[in-house]
């Protein structure tokens, strides 16, 4: 069950914000865990991801990643979750989506460190 949190907390959190359904293959496998909510409704999700903070969603919070790689990573989880043939169940759909999101984050931190 999701907990709600006020922006300026959101904002302190988020490590990394992607807009609304940027990186939604790459998250399949995640459920959020807080979210933010203002007088239109919600504005973003928030997810803890290996010690990283990820927020999406209309009104997101962190910093924003590189608009490539984040499409670059997702068309390729989309490629892992649409494959029938490759991946027979659920799980192994799972932990490869997983080893995916892994080697995102360590783009994305490096990305940083430049």
């Amino acid at each position: 069950m999701k907990a709600q949190i006020k922006k300026k907390d959101a904002k302190e959190l988020a490590d990394y914000g992607f807009p609304y359904c940027e990186i939604q293959y790459l998250l399949m496998p995640y459920a959020p865990l807080l979210y933010t909510a203002g007088i239109y409704g919600r504005n973003e999700d928030l997810y803890h991801i290996n010690g990283v903070w990820i927020s999406t969603g209309y009104n997101y919070s962190g910093k924003r990643a590189d608009y490539k790689l984040a499409r670059k990573y997702d068309d390729k989880a989309r490629q892992i979750y649409n494959d029938r043939e490759k991946y027979d169940s659920r799980k192994e759909k799972e932990r490869a989506l997983k080893q995916l999101m892994n080697r995102f984050l360590k783009a994305l931190q490096k990305q940083d460190g430049e």
